[in-house]
C-alpha cells in the first residue's frame, strides 16, 4: 500500500484536548500540511472568518463543549461549500451514529489513531473527487 502520505493542504484541526491536538498538529506539519488550529467551534469560526487560508479539511473532535464537530462543520460548510471533514472521537463510529450525533457514511477516525492512520485517512478524503 504504496500511498504518499503527504500533503501540501490546509487542514482546520479542531480539538479541545491540548495534548491531542499538538500531537496533531506535529504530524500534520511534519508530512507538509499547513495548519489552523483552534480548541473549540467557536474559536474554529472565528479563526476561519479571519483566515486567508483556503482550508481543505475540517478534521474535528466530535464531542466538544458549546458545539459538536457536526454543527461546527454544518456552520462551515455554509461559507465554504468545498469543504471536506473527518471526525475524530474516543467513541466507536456506532455510538456516535447512534447519539444521532453523526450520519452513518461520514468520514470518522478512532481515537487514540495511529500517524499512518491519520494521514492515510486524510489522503483518502482529500483526494475523492
Amino acid at each position: 500500500n504504496n500511498i504518499d502520505l503527504t500533503g501540501s493542504e490546509t487542514i482546520l484541526v479542531v480539538e479541545d484536548n491540548g495534548n491531542v491536538r499538538d500531537i496533531v498538529c506535529d504530524i500534520l506539519e511534519k508530512f507538509g500540511y499547513s495548519v489552523v488550529v483552534a480548541k473549540n467551534g467557536v474559536e474554529a469560526l472565528k479563526s476561519m472568518a479571519v483566515s486567508k487560508e483556503s482550508v481543505a479539511l475540517l478534521l474535528t473532535d466530535v464531542v466538544m463543549p458549546h458545539m459538536n464537530g457536526k454543527e461546527l462543520y454544518n456552520e462551515l460548510s455554509q461559507d465554504f461549500p468545498k469543504l471536506k471533514v473527518i471526525y475524530m472521537s474516543g467513541y466507536t463510529d456506532n455510538a456516535i451514529v447512534h447519539k444521532g450525533v453523526l450520519d452513518e457514511g461520514v468520514h470518522f477516525i478512532k481515537k487514540p489513531f495511529t500517524v499512518q492512520g491519520i494521514l492515510s485517512k486524510l489522503r483518502t478524503v482529500l483526494n475523492e473527487e
